[in-house]
């Protein structure tokens, strides 16, 4: 493959300090219910590094697109990196792909290395470092096949 399998977005990351604040202001702007405001999943790895993000998340469907809202706890992760860098602001673009070993292999060998990757029960995400290149994070996302 040279190119990735998909060009469909998915979803929006933002980095925010207060995810209550932001996901208030969020619901009543657009007329939303509020969201359920959840943990991180457990098993990541940052960096090459495992770690136990305790980072907040929720998500607005916003026509096609998902909002994902991410408060980072401190601990280190690519949402903490990012605030700690440039503040609140939109972390990373997220699409679905059908091979994700070939998909971050495309980002790898462009000069844009894995730098999170969280296995979930549905799947998995890979955070490629890809602000330089793209100006964003891409979270490529894999569903496992049901």
């Amino acid at each position: 493959m040279s190119k990735v399998d998909s060009n469909e977005i998915i979803q929006v990351g933002i980095v925010v300090r207060d995810i209550e604040k932001a996901a208030r202001n969020y619901a009543g702007l657009f007329g939303l219910e509020m969201p359920n405001i959840r943990v991180a999943a457990p098993n990541v790895t940052y960096r090459g590094k495992p770690i136990t993000p305790g980072a907040r998340l929720c998500s607005f469907k916003m026509g096609a697109v998902s909002l994902e809202l991410v408060q980072p706890d401190g601990q280190p992760s690519t949402w903490q990196e990012f605030l700690d860098k440039k503040g609140e602001g939109v972390h990373h673009i997220g699409i679905v792909v059908k091979d994700k070993e070939e998909a971050v292999k495309l980002f790898e060998d462009r000069g844009m290395p894995l730098r999170q990757l969280g296995i979930l029960a549905s799947g998995s995400y890979s955070m490629m470092d890809s602000e330089e290149e793209l100006g964003v994070v891409y979270n490529v996302k894999y569903n496992n096949p049901k």
